[in-house]
Formats: structure tokens, sequence, C-alpha cells
């Protein structure tokens, strides 16, 4: 974290956002001052959270009395986030002790929010709401001097060192509630949020939507914690022109970023031209959806002998031409690399990582990051051979231990060995360089997922209008009729649960069923810690671990149990190659299987059906078919003597012809899949 950052207080501000009948949403109150010189009673707002009343106060807030909005802003300070808690109440006028000139209406719509540098939102919560009932039991909103104690209070109890105890971290983000809610589009989400599309959740009022998709995110080992820093952090595009070029964008951090701008100058070189940065301290960043940029300029004649050196010894060499999944070749890839490993001013070896051949995957390396780059590629490939035959022998020799056992016509897994997060490259970077998360967005701030620089986004609404912007997103999350509506169908493809998840997702449903003989739900139906919150959290972990040494290993029979459409997806994302190039050495000792592999089962028929039948098309005609025979049934049997027999009849005919016809079609469909499948696995 930046030293300017790390010198403020955990808290920053404690803000008190009403409604003008007017002026709209306002800052009415801010201790300390939000702009620097002002008074606290100051309704400024620094330029930077321009949209912090209309987030503090979400639309259809007049709604509700009373609602709780997590949000993020950038820092005004460094690169990193500011996370925001508001809990809004809404009360009579009539009620208030001390009415202002400005109260004209019969309501007060008012929230009190904290801006704070740790995403500890629950923790802020619990302690907000007590606050801010005892604000408005004052009846006067003129009494201040709560809000300067409750700043002060919560930067003596907040310290950095809470962000290592799960418990306070996670202290209202319910992963139980999710699996019982969502079932198996939880995993769906899950896997969702690593191939950094555009996904919008929309619900009302907003706590709900808030709470889900933290919950979601907080799946992923240390994502909470350390994973957002950069997820409100984007720079706008003002001007368009004809072609796309990265320009830098004058930030002095060490994780400089390049945004994504248009410009007039296009380049007619056929060729590959290796020219130097007038900022010689300029690094090449490789975006999650482009390849590394064909031309890099320069003005230095010392720089550009390096350069020429580079050059020509590769056209020396005999390089491999495999394309990796950036559309280079190998040998275009390795010169770039040692470009940018002869233009480092400071290299750290004691963070030189391993490099991997090229036919396993691609490399792609950062800003801050030393390279040691092999001379020629037979000695690169003689370290693949070594690392696989090393994974090979470890494979070999733990086959014979029992990785799972069926009980209940479902696979209980054994659990992944405890490993450090950083060892195996987590958290994963999906919230970074473009990619955006916004528990929830307002609708003055909708600009941002139209900017050309945001290259995806995960946000949280409550207006309407959002939704009608269909061509902006992937996938809408309707929470309130638990559905996900993907707009691709190449992304639908990729989101398909295998039905080794499949068994996954039923193990954790079946763990976590609600206990209707008890009050205690936790107690009671779990046993304890099993089917809690963080044993959810550590199934997930297992989950992505194993899938994480599975990729690395590249064993693409193994890798059919994670669906192979949804792996060759992630691999083009940016995290996948900040994970790749993180040199993840702990996962050598983690067994690259899927922790419910194993062959297929009358049980896994049974699942296939029930996921087919709730989430694909020709389910739901087939439930809606369904539905509707029931009824015709219902009303010819009540009504079987009435004049209108005839009718009725032939009503209920058509009903039961139109069923039968849907069920026909779905299990055509369904029994080739199936086939499918078992031709795999004969294989």
């Amino acid at each position: 974290m930046a030293t300017a950052e790390s010198e403020d207080p955990p808290v920053l501000h404690v803000v008190v956002v009403g409604f003008h009948h007017k002026k709209g949403c306002q800052v009415e109150y801010s201790y300390p001052p939000l702009v620097d010189g002002q008074p606290v009673d100051s309704n400024e707002v620094p330029p930077e959270w321009k949209h912090l009343p209309s987030l503090a106060l979400p639309d259809g807030a007049h709604n509700y009395t009373q609602d709780t909005v997590f949000f993020h802003l950038p820092s005004r300070t460094s690169n990193f986030t500011v996370y925001g808690v508001s809990c809004y109440r809404q009360m009579d006028a009539s009620d208030l002790v001390n009415r202002g000139a400005d109260v004209t209406r019969n309501s007060v719509q008012k929230s009190v929010c904290v801006l704070s540098r740790l995403p500890l939102y629950g923790l802020i919560q619990a302690k907000l709401e007590l606050i801010t009932h005892a604000y408005f039991d004052e009846k006067d909103f003129s009494r201040t001097s709560l809000l300067h104690d409750t700043y002060t209070n919560m930067n003596a109890s907040l310290t950095q060192s809470l962000l290592l105890q799960g418990s306070q971290v996670f202290l209202g983000l319910s992963c139980r509630e999710i699996i019982q809610q969502l079932k198996g589009k939880a995993l769906v989400l899950f896997k969702l949020m690593m191939l950094e599309r555009r996904v919008l959740f929309f619900s009302s009022p907003v706590q709900p939507i808030c709470t889900t998709l933290l919950s979601i995110i907080s799946l992923f080992p240390d994502m909470v914690e350390h994973g957002l820093n950069e997820s409100a952090r984007y720079l706008p595009s003002n001007s368009i022109s004809p072609t796309l070029h990265k320009a830098r964008s004058g930030s002095t951090s060490s994780e400089d970023f390049l945004e994504v701008r248009y410009t007039s100058q296009i380049s007619h070189d056929s060729e590959r031209s290796c020219q130097l940065p007038k900022d010689l301290d300029t690094d090449v960043f490789a975006s999650g959806d482009s390849s590394t940029p064909n031309t890099i300029h320069h003005s230095s004649p010392d720089k550009t002998n390096i350069v020429d050196d580079i050059v020509k010894q590769s056209n020396m060499e005999k390089l491999l031409e495999t394309e990796d999944d950036d559309g280079l070749t190998f040998k275009e890839d390795k010169l770039l690399l040692e470009i940018d490993a002869a233009l480092e001013d400071e290299i750290d070896e004691t963070s030189t990582p391993e490099v991997h051949s090229p036919v396993d995957a691609p490399v792609h390396y950062f800003k801050g990051e030393s390279v040691n780059i092999s001379t020629t590629a037979e000695e690169t490939q003689r370290a693949s051979l070594k690392r696989k035959k090393r994974l090979s022998t470890q494979t070999s020799t733990e086959s014979n231990d029992s990785l799972m056992h069926v009980t209940d016509h479902f696979t209980k897994p054994a659990m992944t060995p405890a490993l450090s997060p950083t060892s195996i490259g987590l958290p994963l970077a999906v919230f970074s360089k473009g990619v955006l998360c916004h528990p929830y967005l307002c609708l003055q701030n909708y600009d941002i997922l139209n900017d050309v620089n945001v290259r995806g986004f995960v946000v949280g609404a409550t207006n309407m209008l959002f939704k009608q912007k269909k061509h902006l997103l992937d996938v809408i999350v309707e929470l309130g009729d638990v559905a996900l509506e993907i707009h691709d169908s190449s992304l639908r493809r990729q989101l398909s649960l295998s039905t080794a998840d499949l068994r996954f997702v039923d193990y954790l449903v079946s763990k976590t069923a609600p206990n209707t003989d008890s009050n205690n739900l936790y107690l009671e139906s779990t046993g304890g810690w099993e089917g809690g919150d963080e044993w959810i959290r550590a199934q997930f972990s297992s989950y992505l671990t194993a899938m994480l040494a599975t990729v690395q290993r590249g064993d693409e029979r193994a890798l059919e149990d994670y669906n192979p459409h949804f792996v060759a997806a992630w691999k083009t994302t940016h995290n996948h190659k900040v994970w790749r190039s993180s040199n993840p050495l702990g996962l050598d000792g983690v067994m690259p299987i899927h922790p419910f592999h194993g062959s297929i089962a009358m049980s896994d028929m049974r699942l296939k059906f029930s996921h087919s039948m709730q989430n694909t098309e020709r389910g739901k005609k087939i439930n809606a078919a369904v539905s509707t025979t029931g009824r015709a049934v219902g009303v010819y049997r009540n009504d079987r003597d009435s004049k209108t027999n005839s009718t009725l009849s032939h009503s209920t005919g058509g009903a039961i012809s139109s069923a039968k016809s849907v069920v026909s079609s779905w299990f055509r469909e369904l029994s080739k899949e199936w086939n499918e499948e078992y031709s795999e696995d004969d294989e």
C-alpha cells in the first residue's frame, strides 16, 4: 500500500447524506470535511467522489424505511479502493423536534455513511446501524457530536490486523444462505467471476444485492482482504479516434496503469518494429483481451543498440513457432520478454519466476517483476520436461491413496492441504487493470459501463434502466427470481457445469439444507463446523486449488471435469496471465484432479436431469407445460359435469399434447448429451 495511504486512519470520513427537495441528494455533514478548508456542514464533495451522495442514498430509497448500501470509491491519495458503508433511514417529518426550513415534505430521508480503507463491510455495518438508530432517535439532526465520537471510536477499534481474522472480515457475508438460495448457480457465478465479463446483479432493495455479490467474491481465497484494491480504479476515456493505442496514464506508482485510448496514428509496417519509449521506465502491459503491443517507440541510441543485438541474436536462433493463447509465436514472445529485461533499470534477482515451456502455457510478465529468460528454446523445453516428470512421479506414487469415497449417491472429497494463498498465486487478479467491482452502482455513475477502458465489471443496481442496455451486459443476475440471463451462447457453453461440478454442488446443498425442526440452523443442521460459512469457503478453496493444479499440470483429460470450454476461456484472461507469472510452486504438492472426479453413475443422471429441468430453456418449457397441463386437468375434474365438458376436454388434450411434445424434444437433446459424455468416458 502506498505511503500516503498508510498514514491515513482506517476510517477516513463519517458523512451524512440527505435528500433535498430541490437539489436532490447532497452531503449535509462530514467529519473530517471532505474538502480541506471547508466547514463540516459544507455540501462540497471532491471531484473524484462526485457520486458519493447518490451512492449513499440509493435509487428508490423512498420505497423503504431502511436499507444498507456497500459501495466502492477510488482513493484520492493512491491507487487503492475506498470502501463505503451507508445506513439509510426514513422517518416522518412531524416527529422532528427541530424541523429546519429545508424540510418541506412529509418524510425525511437520510443516510449515515462511513468511508474506510479496510474492507470490513459487515463489522462497520453492525456498528453503524447502532449509530444511525441513535442519531435518528434524537429527532434533531443538528446534534452532530455523536458523529464526531463515531469517527474517533471507529479509528480506535478498527485496525489492519482485523483483515487477518476471517470472522471479522466476513461478518454479514453468509455463504450458507447463498448456497441455499442459488444452489448450482453459486458455482456458475463463481466461475463467471474468473472470466472477467460484464455482469449485473439486479434486485431491490440494495442490501441483498451487496451481500450476495460480496458473499460470492468471499468464496475466493484472500479476495476480499487483498483482491479488491483496484476494483474501483480506471481512467475515463474522453477522446475517440480511429485506432486503439495503449498510452501511459501518468501514474507514478510502481504498478503503472496503461489506459486504452484511441489514436489517429496508424502503423503501416508489415513487420514488428522494436523501438523504445521516451520514458525509459515505461514497461509493456498486456491486458486481458489484447496481446503484447506491436510497437515500442524509442529515443535513446544506447538502448537501441541493446535492442538491435537482441533482434540479431533472435534471428539466428531456431525457435519454436507454436502460437500461444494471445496470438503470438514463442519467437515473438521471447523477443519481447528479452527487450523488457534489457530495459529494466532495477532487477530483483530474488524474485525471478520460473519460465515455463511455451507449449504448456504462455508466460506474461508485468512491471515490478524481474525475469530470467532462457537463452535457447532447448533449455526451456528441458526445464518443462523435468517439471512434468516430477509431477508425473508424484501423481503415480499417490494414485494408490484414496482421494474420495461415495456416500448416499454423492462424492465426498478429501480436503486439499492448507496452503498459503501467495504460494499458489492467490488472490487472483480478477478486479484489476480495468475490471471493476461495485456492489452498488447508482444511475449517475452509469457512464462507466460504456467506457472503452473498462474491460469488465461486476456491479449491483436497482434501477431498471441498467437492464435495458443489454448490449453492454454479458450476464444479468435476477436475485428476486433466482435467474441468470446469459446473452452469449458461447459464454453459456463455457459456464455449463460438468458432471463432477454437479456432484460438488449437490454435496454443498445437502450439507447446507435447513433443519426445520430447530431454530438454531447453524449448530443443529450442520453438526457444528460442517455446513457453515467457513466450511463452505474451505470447500471452494479446495475446488479452486485443485483446478489451478490441474491447469498447471495441463492434463487435458483431467481438465474435462472443469469444462474445457471454461478452461480455454479463462486462459485468455488477464488474471490467468498474472497467476501464471506468479510462479505458484505451492501447487506442486496438490493432486491435479477434480475433488469429485469419478465415473458416471445413475445418481449423476439424476443430478443432470434435475439441473437441466431447473436451468435450461427446455427444462423451463417442460415445467411450464406440466403446470399448464395440471391446471387444465384440475379444471376438467371440477367441471366435468358442466355443459362445457367437450370444450374442456379439447383444451386438456391440447395441453397434454403440448407437454408431450416438449418432453420428447427435451429427452432427445438430453440423450444426445449423455451419449457424448459416455463416449468420452469410455475413451
